[in-house]
């Protein structure tokens, strides 16, 4: 959750299989009205960080850039990624954020802490949830 969007939820096509394709919504919420136009970045990665697989692309395919989205506005984002065959069994861990496709830069993420404090992100990576793999 950073200055301009929100993450506020998310669902999963299940059950995930190994060597299918994957398919997340992300719905985001404009906080405020964003400076410009980001690219949404989803990883699949292991248990040390390691992405296994990895969509980028604008919000909704290209047809609904940040640059308009307005204050308080839920936009539901649906992401795919090709789950390799080789993960069968595992547990992967499944992220998400944003970043300025002209200067490659992420943006900062942060979530909620004790009290009203936020937690700063690493890498601009927000963890979205744990996901088993089937074979």
């Amino acid at each position: 959750e950073g200055e301009e969007i929100a993450l506020i939820g998310y669902r999963i096509e299940e059950p995930v299989r190994a060597g299918s394709p994957l398919t997340v919504t992300l719905y985001w919420q404009a906080v405020a009205p964003p400076a410009g136009d980001y690219t949404v970045f989803v990883h699949l990665t292991d248990d040390i960080g390691q992405p296994i697989a990895q969509h980028d692309g604008p919000p909704r395919y290209g047809r609904f850039p940040t640059g308009v989205w307005h204050r308080g506005e839920v936009i539901p984002d649906e992401q795919v990624l090709n789950v390799p065959a080789a993960v069968a069994g595992q547990r992967l861990q499944l992220m998400t954020g944003m970043y300025c496709p002209q200067t490659m830069e992420r943006l900062p993420a942060a979530a909620p802490a004790g009290g009203s404090g936020r937690e700063i992100l690493p890498n601009g990576l927000i963890p979205i949830t744990e996901v088993s793999i089937r074979p």
